[in-house]
């Protein structure tokens, strides 16, 4: 059964059917990435939690499911899809390894790739590999699981890959402390220097360079059913504002500043929406950028928008896949 046709602000009614497909979703057991995973295994999806901690996994898992049988309970005819857990962590290049050779042994084809896991500034600042936790995290470990699992996508009809960045990519606060906003590749991967926000400003600036490169040698290969898109969720209560919270302000503020930005910030409902419309919606294109359409894209239904001038720096590309490459010891041909 096909959902209404939607006038007006994207809300998600529309999403078109997900059924026959194979969806990756990292990050999934809560918050935006829970949300994508759960509407797209409404629409029909085979949708894979890739989590870093299984518990939580099979949580979020069991929450889907029992949305997915209410739904059936409600309309036989509904054609839901289907959830399970692989556990990965992303900042952990050897379990990303791992996870990748699981799901090749799972699946034949993977059609949509949300990169969707992230850490804001946690008080821990260094991944299992020992770099700089925000972009081992939010970018490195992704490099590395879209590149050991491009064959599923080339494998695909229609594939997308998804890259979750941030308004933050702009690095608006680097610029207000009269910080640089020039990307150092010496110290990008450690971070040496830089506080928690700043790294985590740069580490959603390579979400960006990231998919513009991956687009541009996408393009190159003319392995047109594969399209990079991102996008952001704007400013939303999650657990990446709790963590940030937590490390920068003392015990007793924590109440306060839920109690004033659980007012002002959008639910992960709204947040997902500008995700799930760069993953599903037809007539996105390759090398778009999707956000909330209110101020300064911090809260909306989504839009297609302009990221920062830096994002499309071709030379920052190419030097971000060269490091991203000499990291993960290995080389991401597209071809």
């Amino acid at each position: 059964m096909e959902p209404q046709q939607q006038h007006g602000p994207w809300d998600g009614t529309d999403i078109p059917s997900q059924q026959g497909k194979t969806v990756v979703v990292t990050g999934a057991n809560a918050g935006i990435g829970f949300v994508v995973a759960q509407r797209l295994a409404e629409r029909g999806a085979r949708v894979i939690l890739a989590c870093r901690d299984e518990t939580r996994g099979n949580a979020a898992a069991a929450a889907i499911d029992q949305r997915l049988a209410e739904l059936k309970d409600d309309n036989d005819a509904i054609a839901t899809g289907s959830v399970e857990v692989m556990q990965m962590d992303v900042g952990a290049l050897a379990s990303v390894k791992a996870f990748a050779q699981r799901l090749r042994d799972t699946v034949d084809r993977v059609d949509l790739l949300i990169n969707n896991a992230g850490v804001g500034a946690p008080t821990e600042t260094k991944s299992a590999d020992g770099l700089s936790i925000q972009f081992g995290v939010n970018h490195l470990g992704h490099f590395h699981l879209t590149n050991l699992v491009f064959d599923l996508l080339k494998a695909s009809p229609a594939a997308r890959v998804v890259n979750v960045s941030s308004v933050a990519h702009r690095m608006d606060n680097s610029k207000l402390l009269g910080r640089s906003t020039e990307i150092d590749f010496d110290q990008l991967a450690t971070g040496e220097g830089d506080p928690g926000w700043a790294r985590y400003e740069k580490s959603k600036l390579c979400n960006l360079l990231f998919t513009y490169e991956l687009q541009r040698r996408v393009a190159a290969a003319k392995l047109e059913q594969i399209r990079s898109v991102a996008a952001h969720p704007g400013v939303c209560h999650t657990n990446i504002f709790d963590e940030t919270a937590r490390a920068y302000f003392p015990r007793f503020l924590l109440g306060l500043l839920h109690w004033i930005f659980g007012r002002t910030m959008q639910t992960a409902d709204m947040g997902a929406l500008p995700i799930l419309y760069a993953a599903t919606v037809e007539s996105v294109q390759s090398g778009e950028y999707y956000g909330p359409d209110g101020a300064k894209s911090w809260y909306g239904y989504p839009q297609l928008e302009q990221s920062s001038e830096a994002s499309h720096s071709e030379e920052y590309g190419r030097r971000l896949w060269a490091l991203s490459e000499q990291l993960t010891e290995t080389s991401f041909l597209v071809a």
